[in-house]
């Protein structure tokens, strides 16, 4: 069973790939099919099968031989992957529903931050909702994670602003809205996580020189990674 929940997770990983990439298009829902970016050529069922056809193509377009962005396979891999864990750490079918909804919004806020260097409101809005609902269904006191939320939020914009706008706006209100559902100690966790997997990606790619120091790099993935992390081995 497990599998075919990994399955599924490969197909909504896809889909969440359009969800991200298509964000600032006006145009969304109306645009049916996908096509490649540099080329726009209109993609085939083979070159949409998720992570084969990537390892197939070798990271290329079929058409124009231009490298495809890394994120793509990566999110369906992590979506998948999560899922998976979920459904092994789940003790109930309510349970497992609840993590995959909220795992799957991170993932969308990765993958939308990943090609857009951007978390948007309505998004991390849709977040803090969930957090909430969550407290609810595990009957923990929402009113702390609100105050929580509401004291790292203060803290935050005094941290912001001191550091002259170094860090991204969109990372600290992520963080914030996760103090909703989340205590102070895995929030440092979540924290201490992320910027160690950070390091770990980001420093192998500049030892291959795949990166530039100065290249700009969304820190909303590795939040998302710190927090599932965090909810599946720490709580």
């Amino acid at each position: 069973m497990i599998y075919y929940v990994g399955l599924l997770g490969l197909i909504f990983g896809s889909f969440f790939n359009v969800v991200g990439y298509r964000y600032l298009w006006d145009d969304f829902w109306r645009q049916s099919r996908s096509y490649c970016p540099f080329c726009h050529q209109t993609l085939s069922f083979i070159e949409l099968i998720p992570i084969f056809s990537y390892l197939f193509q070798k990271g290329r377009c079929r058409t124009c031989h231009q490298l495809i962005h890394w994120s793509y396979p990566l999110i369906e891999l992590m979506t998948a992957m999560s899922w998976m864990l979920c459904f092994k750490f789940s003790s109930s079918w309510a349970e497992f529903l609840l993590l995959t909804a909220f795992f799957s919004i991170l993932i969308i806020l990765t993958a939308i931050d990943c090609k857009h260097f951007l978390l948007p409101n309505e998004w991390l809005f849709i977040l803090g909702f969930w957090l909430m609902f969550q407290q609810l269904f595990y009957q923990q006191s929402l009113f702390l994670g609100v105050i929580r939320a509401s004291i790292l939020f203060l803290v935050a914009i005094c941290v912001y602003r001191l550091m002259e706008h170094k860090i991204g706006a969109g990372d600290i209100k992520m963080l914030c809205v996760l103090a909703i559902g989340f205590t102070f100690q895995e929030l440092i966790w979540i924290l201490f996580i992320s910027s160690a997997v950070a390091l770990i990606m980001i420093g192998g790619l500049l030892i291959r020189k795949k990166l530039e120091w100065k290249s700009q790099i969304p820190f909303g993935p590795f939040l998302a990674i710190g927090t599932m992390v965090v909810t599946l081995f720490m709580r």
